[in-house]
């Protein structure tokens, strides 16, 4: 269910560190098995990264539930890949509750090169900078240095100040109209493409969701007799873990 994004760090920090990458299984419509999930939970965990909304199938996770799971069975950070879902669902990141939201600003029609992330301000506090450079010390020597306050320290360098100020136009304009008129909109564009590809033979259309719907050409095709079984998808060259032979 997982973009690219959202797997490749994990193989390179596992690599680095001996860490194991674990994932859960998912049902036939690609739903999140939350039981299944709970059950890989332990004290072992350090991260849980899932994505609010995947970018295969268009399935909406049930991230409060993930994180309320996570924290009565670990103490695992959980962050939460939003790319796909901060434009199609009303966000509270106080709410979620988890520890780091991420989001790319091209999917709120911004530039590329900008996006966001959101973190629980103790867990960013005890983070080293990950970069060095200019904007982001109060005091530099050859003795040592001192480093700036949050947000300041993660920022070395000139920043994307044309980005910033882009994405900040974008959301503005998102802003004025209502997530539930653009959702209904979206739904019954969706519901339509659902009605007539279900006509088709041989098409079996994996990942729809009548009731929580987020975007409406992001589902699975699954052509058994044409295509010898592979799942066709929009978003094969993000997808390539989910896009395989299902002989």
């Amino acid at each position: 269910m997982e973009h690219h994004a959202n797997i490749v760090p994990w193989q390179i920090v596992a690599e680095q560190t001996g860490a194991k990458v674990v994932k859960v299984p998912i049902g036939k419509q690609c739903q999140f098995d939350l039981t299944a999930f709970g059950s890989l939970i332990n004290s072992n965990t350090k991260i849980v990264a899932v994505a609010q909304v995947t970018n295969v199938t268009g399935t909406a996770l049930p991230i409060k539930d993930i994180v309320a799971m996570t924290r009565a069975k670990s103490q695992a950070i959980v962050i939460v890949d939003g790319a796909q879902g901060i434009v199609h669902q009303p966000t509270d990141v106080q709410d979620l509750d988890a520890d780091f939201y991420v989001f790319s600003g091209h999917k709120l029609y911004a530039p590329a090169g900008i996006g966001v992330l959101y973190g629980k301000l103790a867990i960013l506090e005890a983070m080293p900078p990950w970069h060095g450079g200019g904007k982001m010390v109060e005091k530099v020597s050859f003795e040592g240095t001192t480093f700036s306050q949050l947000p300041g320290k993660f920022e070395a360098g000139t920043p994307n100040v044309a980005g910033a100020l882009a994405l900040a136009c974008s959301i503005e304009w998102l802003s004025q109209y209502s997530n539930s008129e653009l959702e209904q909109h979206i739904h019954q564009l969706q519901q339509l493409a659902f009605d007539g590809l279900s006509q088709l033979d041989d098409i079996e259309i994996i990942g729809f969701q009548p009731v929580r719907v987020s975007s409406p050409l992001s589902w699975m095709v699954f052509i058994t007799k044409i295509w010898r079984r592979y799942w066709i998808n929009k978003t094969l060259p993000c997808a390539q873990v989910t896009t395989v032979p299902t002989r």
